[in-house]
């Protein structure tokens, strides 16, 4: 089944029955956002906000979205030049998201 995807101002989503990806464009910082919803149980049709405590805004070169359906977005942290310490999250999504997704962001982002 394809997932279901759409547009609303400036936030993008892909969702299926057991996941949701919504990102969307910070005004004036140019910066995206990422909420991901998904399904708790295999049993129960009840889902989470999984990124709820994340409030990193990413650049563009902070994401990256394999192939294989491998989304990560790690944000730089303000350390010294030479620590490189970031947060963010990874997360596997099925294949048929990642086309969608990668419209989303470069939409988003403007690219």
């Amino acid at each position: 089944m394809a997932p279901y995807t759409w547009q609303d101002g400036n936030m993008w989503g892909v969702l299926n029955d057991d996941l949701r990806v919504r990102v969307g464009l910070v005004e004036g910082t140019g910066g995206l956002w990422f909420c991901v919803d998904a399904r708790m149980w295999d049993d129960r049709e009840t889902m989470a906000n999984f990124s709820h405590d994340d409030h990193n805004t990413y650049a563009l070169e902070e994401i990256t979205l394999t192939d294989d359906g491998c989304l990560s977005a790690l944000h730089r942290q303000s350390t010294a030049s030479g620590i490189d310490f970031r947060t963010g999250f990874t997360l596997r999504v099925p294949v048929a998201f990642v086309e969608p997704l990668r419209a989303a962001l470069k939409a988003a982002s403007g690219a």
